[in-house]
């Protein structure tokens, strides 16, 4: 009798430790990381005269008074057909930036859609508003 005692306390012994085991080991598992706000889109004005705030004025605009606005392309515009399944998606990149425009057709005149800064060029570090000078260059 004492053997069958003596047995199921070893058994007991035994499961006790690894509850404690599986315990300890998920107590020290990764911690959840806490999900944190997301970083507001940081907003940039540009200056009225900057070629960057010529451009933004020329959103919902033809294209192509964009390019007699502020010149030649750096390159043929890249038109290719739009996900919606019948217009076409264009790309015309000129110094500092790149228009996005739309058009509903091969025929339709594209429309300037937004307009999309080259952060590392001197165009769009000129075209910045600044609080110095009044927003003025």
């Amino acid at each position: 009798m004492k053997a069958k005692s003596s047995f199921i306390y070893k058994v007991i012994t035994i499961l006790v430790i690894m509850v404690l085991g599986i315990s300890v080991l998920f107590a020290c598992g990764e911690k959840k990381k806490e999900e944190s706000a997301p970083e507001p889109e940081k907003t940039v004005e540009f200056t009225a005269n900057s070629p960057l705030g010529i451009a933004e004025s020329y959103v919902g605009s033809p294209v192509q008074d964009l390019i007699e606005a502020l010149g030649t392309l750096k390159g043929d515009p890249v038109i290719t057909p739009s996900n919606d399944g019948g217009g076409y998606d264009g790309l015309y990149e000129f110094d500092g930036f790149t228009a996005k425009t739309y058009a509903k057709s091969e025929d339709a005149e594209a429309l300037v859609t937004e307009i999309i800064p080259d952060e590392d060029s001197a165009v769009y570090k000129e075209s910045i508003k600044t609080n110095d000078d009044g927003g003025n260059k």
